[in-house]
């Protein structure tokens, strides 16, 4: 298993406080049951986001950011678990987003 991420904020004047983000996340096979006669696949996911720290151009906004992501942005279909008579498939693609204060 590993993983890599990376962000970024760009620092000039016309997109600064803004930022993006992207990732991979690899897992490869594990067995499925005691006697390892059965294994799962292995699979690499990918993650992308961006962000805004609304502080760097308004101030008063300063500690207010917000925040957009995506996780397994291609919507991979894997096996994330298995048992000896059952397996758990993984999370599909997931977008989510937050707003937060920090002072």
């Amino acid at each position: 298993m590993f993983s890599v991420f990376a962000d970024y904020t760009f620092s000039s004047t016309r997109l600064k406080g803004f930022g993006i983000n992207w990732g991979a996340r690899y897992t490869g096979f594990t067995y499925a049951d005691n006697v390892e006669s059965f294994k799962t696949l292995p699979y690499i996911l990918f993650d992308l986001g961006a962000h805004y720290d609304f502080g760097q151009s308004i101030s008063a906004l300063r500690g207010l950011k917000a925040q957009l992501a995506v996780s397994n942005l291609a919507n991979t279909y894997y096996v994330s678990e298995c048992q000896t008579d059952y397996c758990y498939l993984g999370q599909g693609r997931r977008v989510y987003g937050n707003l937060t204060y920090n002072w």
